[in-house]
């Protein structure tokens, strides 16, 4: 790790390789969790806009249907356990 914090690269077989090609990049915990939290923030933006693009399209059904759907599932696999 650098002085100013920036991650640096390894050097492949005794050259200087970039970021696509290197086998290592060494980051600190700070940066590595900032990293993280991008990615858990952009999986929850892309649930949302789905969420709202089916909205849109008529892709949705009530907690009821969907409740009776879960518990009727349920029944079924508890079924097949037992027997």
């Amino acid at each position: 790790m650098s002085a100013n914090r920036k991650a640096i690269r390894l050097r492949c077989l005794g050259r200087q390789c970039d970021f696509v090609t290197a086998k290592a990049v060494v980051k600190d915990a700070e940066a590595y969790q900032h990293l993280l939290d991008l990615a858990a923030q952009a999986d929850e933006a892309e649930g949302i806009r789905q969420g709202v693009e089916d909205f849109k399209k008529g892709r949705t059904r009530s907690a009821r249907e969907a409740l009776d759907e879960f518990r009727r599932v349920c029944a079924q696999k508890s079924a097949l356990k037992a027997g």
